[in-house]
């Protein structure tokens, strides 16, 4: 009866609510196993058998007539830290707040975009070893870039710093004198 009611329940479930829970998933195994001390680890959640919603629709059709076999998937999660590095809103200019929600619930992480890639080149036929090998270099690839941050600038102009030394020197010379 368990069996039943976990196929059926897969049955009936969307792409989306698929790929939610896959990521949901596998965000609780990264927290709960506490992997990294300081939020900056990843891990790559693999489902070897990919239910049939995750499957393109030219996919599904290879399936039925058995000439393809099933195909992973791929979810990842990742910490704060890693999400900080590739988050939009840290990397745009001068914190640029123009970018309403619309664009930000759209926006998908570069990472994001590395692992549906890999995800398609897994139901090309790549094996399990040719995508998880390129799926980590170019995450590292990403992760390594230098994002250039604008530089702090306090609120006190400089003129204003000159004056108050100015004038710091000059009392401290009535003082002596």
């Amino acid at each position: 009866l368990l069996s039943y009611k976990k196929s059926y329940t897969l049955m009936d479930s969307t792409r989306e609510s698929i790929i939610n829970y896959g990521k949901n998933f596998a965000r609780l195994l990264r927290e709960r196993w506490l992997m990294g001390e300081c939020d900056e680890d990843i891990l790559f959640f693999i489902l070897l058998k990919r239910p049939n919603q995750l499957m393109r629709r030219s996919t599904l059709s290879y399936l039925a007539s058995g000439t393809a076999q099933q195909t992973p998937y791929i979810f990842a999660s990742y910490g704060s830290l890693v999400r900080e590095k590739i988050d939009p809103f840290h990397s745009l200019p001068n914190n640029d707040l123009s970018m309403n929600q619309q664009q930000r619930q759209h926006y998908f992480d570069p990472l994001q975009e590395i692992i549906e890639a890999e995800n398609i080149n897994f139901e090309n036929g790549y094996s399990l070893k040719v995508v998880t090998e390129n799926l980590l270099d170019r995450f590292e690839a990403t992760l390594s870039q230098e994002y250039t941050l604008p530089r702090a600038r306090s609120h006190i102009p400089d003129w204003a710093m000159i004056v108050f030394i100015i004038c710091a020197l000059l009392c401290l010379l009535m003082t002596v004198g």
